[in-house]
């Protein structure tokens, strides 16, 4: 029998599972119907870029909305917007209005991330906060997996309207589970509190806190390292004569190693938060390094994979890090401010990564990804020396002062 006090964030996992799920069968499902009509890569562009890139940017509002309002209805109406916009999509096969659709969709998705990072803290068990990142990392990496299978095969079969059908079942399944969960989302709140909070006082809260202004410019470095070499990973495929065998066996290493990182992230405890932090992220800066500098593409896999258990790892340990040391009253805005930061190194990332390739080559965006990574490792050192969590877990925002620096 399962622990009942986990049962909050079993059900989290498993709305995040089916959602995730639906959500990536619905993005297979958009592009292709898209570029179907369209032949244009231009307008897939367009659709990623709204999707992965703009809606991301107002993370920091949705995050002062879930510090003010009831994170579980915020959640909950999240869920359901987007599965009233994904019903929608089911007859449309206008190319722009179903990137209008998607958009909102995606835009309604991210007050549900938003919200449920700040709320998690409230929902695990005492003393096991990186279990329960863990398990929330590890359904959305299979939900992402399960979605790009399930997508291609159901628009294959049966048509991009089953697929939105899915997915307008997903988002509904997802909101009655965050209605099930019983405990709060959220700590009460003083009469200061409940003002009505300001979004840039997530970014002002960060950059007083060396720590989480060590994470916060450690953690650009590594989204803008890491996504510039996920467009290198086609041509460094090419370069190995692989073909699409190689590129398909390059993102499965990752998606793989992703899965993986997040199920031995579970077993972090407290005291080695500091320590998983900068150290998954010197094994991802030697991973690179591995990948710009070998000559066979058997142990480019090998280091990919590797990499990516660093990655997602580290991600769970510095997750964990950062809901511990945020208030309860200020975490979704804190939430929201690194969300959007992380999204516009996202951008950057997309933006010169097709130049650099074609300048430096394959092996070369990763050296300069390694390079990225490394950097990320001295600012994470120096950021994070001295730092303690005490007895920041769960405080209010009256003692927002303490434990800061």
């Amino acid at each position: 029998m399962g622990r009942p006090e986990r049962s909050p964030v079993r059900r989290l996992a498993l709305a995040r599972l089916i959602s995730t799920l639906g959500t990536a069968a619905a993005e297979i499902a958009a592009a292709y119907v898209i570029y179907q009509r369209t032949h244009s890569a231009y307008w897939l562009s367009a659709l990623f870029l709204l999707t992965f890139g703009v809606n991301g940017l107002l993370s920091p509002f949705f995050g002062a909305l879930a510090d003010r309002h009831d994170r579980r209805r915020i959640m909950i109406a999240s869920d359901l917007v987007g599965a009233a916009c994904f019903a929608l999509l089911i007859p449309i096969r206008d190319p722009a209005a179903m990137i209008a659709l998607v958009f909102v969709a995606s835009l309604a998705a991210t007050p549900f991330w938003t919200a449920s990072g700040a709320a998690i803290p409230n929902l695990a068990p005492e003393g096991e906060l990186a279990w329960a990142n863990s398990l929330l990392s590890m359904s959305g990496w299979t939900g992402r997996l399960a979605g790009f299978g399930v997508g291609g095969a159901l628009v294959a079969f049966a048509g991009s309207g089953s697929v939105f059908a899915i997915d307008t079942a997903s988002f509904v399944f997802s909101a009655g589970l965050v209605a099930s969960v019983s405990l709060p989302f959220g700590l009460p709140r003083t009469q200061e509190e409940r003002q009505s909070p300001k979004a840039r006082e997530g970014f002002r809260f960060v950059l007083a806190d060396r720590a989480l202004t060590a994470i916060l410019i450690a953690w650009a470095l590594m989204y803008l390292g890491v996504n510039i070499t996920t467009v290198a990973n086609v041509p460094l495929a090419r370069d190995f004569h692989t073909g699409s065998f190689g590129y398909g066996m390059l993102e499965s290493m990752y998606a793989a190693g992703s899965l993986i990182g997040a199920f031995i992230g579970r077993w972090i405890q407290e005291s080695w938060l500091r320590r998983a932090i900068i150290g998954g992220t010197v094994a991802i800066a030697i991973g690179q390094a591995v990948v710009a500098l070998s000559p066979w593409f058997l142990l480019i896999l090998v280091a990919v994979l590797l990499s990516a258990i660093a990655d997602s790892f580290g991600g769970v340990a510095g997750q964990s890090w950062i809901q511990l040391r945020t208030p309860d009253a200020i975490r979704g805005r804190v939430m929201g401010a690194l969300g959007a930061t992380f999204m516009a190194a996202n951008v950057v990332a997309f933006t010169i990564a097709g130049p650099l390739t074609t300048a430096v080559g394959a092996q070369g965006v990763y050296a300069v990804g390694g390079g990225a990574a490394a950097l990320a490792c001295v600012v994470l050192v120096i950021g994070l020396r001295g730092t303690n969590l005490g007895s920041v877990r769960r405080r209010s925002m009256v003692d927002e002062g303490k434990d800061s620096k």
